[in-house]
């Protein structure tokens, strides 16, 4: 009985190395597994970091050209409102010097400035003025 008992034993212990050993073997690739994973989140987390980059700086151009837009375009409604004020100032002196362009200039200046308030009092004296110049 005694060497049965050693033969179990022995058997039994065999088996659990064994089993160890294919745990250890599941632990590695596991381990393995892991690293790769890691490896390619890095890559990952690198090109969103450039894109993150890439688009910050093209945030910053277009603001860029949002403000030189601007200022061309308030450049370009301040000459049209001379050019509109010059205009009506020369109806009322009994002159049509600019009369056809008026109202296009108000039109382009609606569009420059997005004020349609301004551009309809515009072109209410615009109007008011046109009349009076026929009549007189």
């Amino acid at each position: 009985m005694h060497s049965q008992d050693l033969t179990y034993a022995i058997l039994k212990i065999s088996g659990d190395k064994e089993a160890f050993e294919k745990q250890i073997e599941d632990l590695e690739d596991q381990r393995k597994i892991t690293v790769a994973k890691a490896g390619h989140f890095e890559k990952e987390a690198l090109k969103f970091k450039k894109l993150a980059k890439d688009n910050d700086a093209a945030h910053k151009l277009k603001i860029k050209e949002i403000i030189e837009g601007t200022k061309k375009s308030a450049a370009a409604a301040a000459i049209l409102k001379a050019k509109i004020q010059m205009t009506e100032k020369s109806k009322q002196e009994g002159s049509d010097l600019w009369d056809k362009d008026l109202a296009d200039w108000v039109k382009v200046l609606a569009k420059l400035t997005g004020d349609m308030a301004e551009t309809s009092d515009a072109a209410a004296k615009t109007t008011s003025v046109v009349d009076t110049s026929k009549v007189a």
